[in-house]
């Protein structure tokens, strides 16, 4: 029996999205994020990676929380399509930040295969494309992504039937 989609509620300064997680297509990484939803671990944190017609990062700049490690990287036949949400990582390939996820705001071939993209936004696109207006300064790695005002998750909540 196929796993069930998980469906999550994300209530940011900006506003509200819903986002469709993938289980079939990355259990790990579904249930690493869940715990860490379900744990109120992205609750109050921001949004600290904006870069123009790419995508929007946000949680633990650290990358820690749920401990234990890094998730292996779970390859994917999902495309990173606007609204398609994605783990982060240091680099293509490689063990996946604990705690840091991106949503795309535009399409990049060269992350699909590379990155687990583990779902994608169903309500809110309004509010994705909100979060990526926010203006950016430089950031410390010299690229322009730092927001210049708090763009804060407020709650993660899942979704029940």
């Amino acid at each position: 029996m196929e796993e069930k989609n998980r469906v999550v509620r994300m209530e940011t300064s900006k506003g509200t999205m819903t986002l469709e997680l993938y289980a079939a297509r990355a259990p790990k990484t579904v249930e690493r994020f869940m715990a860490a939803v379900n744990a109120g671990k992205y609750d109050d944190l921001k949004f600290h990676r904006i870069i123009k017609d790419f995508m929007v990062q946000g949680g633990d700049p650290q990358g820690t929380g749920m401990g234990g490690g890094n998730v292996k990287f779970e390859g994917s036949d999902v495309k990173h399509v606007p609204g398609v949400i994605s783990m982060a990582a240091q680099q293509a390939h490689v063990d996946q930040s604990d705690m840091q996820f991106f949503i795309m705001t535009s399409t990049s071939d060269q992350l699909d295969g590379n990155y687990t993209a583990f779902g994608h936004v169903t309500e809110g696109m309004d509010v994705l494309g909100a979060i990526a207006a926010t203006p950016v300064a430089q950031a410390q790695r010299g690229e322009r992504s730092r927001p210049v005002e708090d763009v804060c998750i407020v709650k993660v909540s899942e979704i029940l039937d």
